[in-house]
């Protein structure tokens, strides 16, 4: 049986991040769209999970909420591939799920046989009015509920101090 001990160091250590504010004028720049389209932008974790994978590997993005669609900025994914802005629109939604993990809150959209996970900044707040609002959206779009489990990033490597000796 393995030790809770890595995975609540984890839990202890990204529980203490803080999300800087989304600067909207930017965003908008970046992702091509106009300022008053955006209804709610912040900070948040992206990941997409494809058929085989064995991992969610999330990245830490910026989201913008529009009345159709989330747009997704990230560092980590160059214009060049093809990646930049990322676009989920409502409507192409399948199913989705808002899960909570304690008290943080996770969106999974399905798209077919892929998974999106999504946890915006506000998802540790007991609230969590633009993570609601976002999958009351994708509902209206027409996407159907479905019962989702919390899926944990987990890098391939956890490095835990013990001490030795006494």
């Amino acid at each position: 049986m393995r030790s809770p001990i890595p995975l609540f160091a984890l839990l202890l250590l990204t529980s203490c991040a803080s999300v800087p504010p989304v600067d909207i004028d930017s965003f908008a720049a970046r992702a091509g769209v106009a300022r008053s389209a955006i209804s709610e932008a912040s900070g948040c974790a992206f990941a997409q999970v494809l058929p085989g994978d064995t991992r969610a590997k999330f990245t830490n993005a910026q989201c913008a909420l529009l009345s159709d669609r989330m747009i997704v900025l990230s560092a980590d994914v160059r214009k060049s591939a093809g990646g930049l802005p990322r676009t989920v629109r409502f409507s192409e939604v399948d199913r989705v799920a808002l899960t909570t993990f304690g008290r943080a809150k996770q969106l999974q959209f399905r798209l077919g046989d892929r998974l999106i996970v999504i946890e915006l900044a506000d998802g540790a707040s007991a609230e969590a009015p633009a993570t609601r609002s976002l999958c009351g959206s994708v509902v209206s779009a027409g996407a159907k509920p479905f019962e989702g489990s919390s899926i944990l990033g987990l890098p391939d490597t956890i490095y835990i101090p013990v001490p030795v000796g006494t």
